[in-house]
C-alpha cells in the first residue's frame, strides 16, 4: 500500500543551534512521503541558511522566509502550504523519533481516526524521562475521549500540538487555525477546535516525540508571565476557555462534564 502523504510543519525562529538535528530527525523518517514546510520566522542568526542548505540537498523540503510575526502566523502560513493527507507539527528545538511518522499514520489508518496521541520523551540536559498520561494503546469515540480530556486539560500531553496527528481535511474543512492575539495556549486552543469536527481519537504508548525542554524556555518564561501578569493570565485563559466549552456544548456533552471543565481555569501544569 502506498504511503499516504504527511505534511510536517517547521516554525523556525532563531534557531541555528538546534535546526538542523531537527530536520535529520525529520528528513530520515522511515515512511518517506513526507512534505516538509519550514517557515523562517524573520530569524538574525544562521537559522535561514541551514533551512536553504537543507532545502537544496532535499526537494521535500519548502523553505520560506516571513517578517517575524511569532509561532502561531508562523504554524498558519505553513499550513496555506501543506498538502498532506495528514499534519504534524514539530519544534526547531526539538526532534521525532525514528518512525514516529510511520508509527502514527499505521495508527490513524488502522483504527480510522481522526486523531492520533503519542507518548513523548522529556529531555532535561543529559536525563530524560518518558511522559504517557494516556497509558493506553487503543482508540475512542470522540464522546469518550472528551470524558478523559477534561480530567487533565492542562497536560502537555493534552494540550500541546507535537505528539499528535491530524487530518488536513479536517483543518482544512473547519478552517482551524492557531490564535496569534494569544501570548500562550494557542496549542490547546487550535486542538479544541479541531475537534470539533473529530470522530475517533487513537492513543499510542510509543514515545513519538523528543521534547527538549529549556530552561530559558517558553514553558517556564510562559509561567513567569502568568506570575508577573495574573489579569492578562486569567484573560488569555478565558478565551482559551470558551473554545474548549464550546466544544463540549458542540458534542452536546457539556451537562455532563460542565463541573470538570472549570478546572481549566485553575490549574496549571509543566510537564504531563
Amino acid at each position: 500500500m502506498d504511503q499516504p502523504l504527511v505534511s510536517v510543519v517547521i516554525p523556525a525562529y532563531n534557531c541555528s543551534k538546534t535546526i538542523e538535528r531537527c530536520l535529520d530527525s525529520v528528513l530520515s523518517q522511515s515512511h518517506q512521503a513526507l512534505q516538509v514546510v519550514a517557515v523562517d520566522d524573520g530569524s538574525t542568526d544562521g537559522t535561514l541558511a541551514s533551512l536553504q542548505a537543507y532545502a537544496a540537498r532535499d526537494r521535500r523540503l519548502t523553505v520560506v522566509h516571513q517578517e517575524n510575526q511569532g509561532v502561531s502566523a508562523t504554524r498558519n502560513h505553513a499550513l496555506e502550504l501543506c498538502r498532506g493527507k495528514y499534519v504534524q507539527f514539530v519544534d526547531s528545538d526539538d526532534s521525532l523519533a525514528p518512525d514516529a511518522v510511520a508509527h502514527m499514520v499505521r495508527r490513524a489508518e488502522q483504527d480510522d481516526s481522526d486523531l492520533v496521541i503519542g507518548a513523548f520523551t522529556m529531555i532535561i540536559g543529559n536525563l530524560s524521562e518518558v511522559k504517557d498520561l494516556g497509558k493506553r494503546e487503543d482508540a475512542l469515540s470522540l464522546e469518550d475521549f472528551l470524558a478523559q480530556l477534561c480530567k487533565y486539560p492542562n497536560s502537555f500531553y493534552y494540550g500541546v500540538v507535537w505528539n499528535k496527528l491530524f487530518r488536513r481535511d479536517l483543518i482544512a474543512g473547519q478552517q482551524v487555525r492557531f490564535n496569534s492575539r494569544l501570548e500562550w495556549g494557542e496549542d490547546f486552543d487550535f486542538i479544541t477546535r479541531y475537534l470539533v469536527g473529530a470522530r475517533r481519537v487513537s492513543y499510542t504508548r510509543k514515545p513519538v516525540y523528543n521534547y527538549v525542554r529549556n530552561p530559558k524556555g517558553l514553558t517556564l518564561q510562559t509561567l513567569l508571565y502568568v506570575m508577573r501578569h495574573p489579569l492578562r493570565s486569567i484573560s488569555l485563559k478565558h478565551v482559551i476557555y470558551v473554545s474548549y466549552r464550546g466544544l463540549y456544548r458542540c458534542r452536546k456533552v457539556y451537562a455532563r462534564h460542565r463541573r470538570d471543565l472549570w478546572k481549566y481555569m485553575v490549574r496549571f501544569t509543566l510537564t504531563d
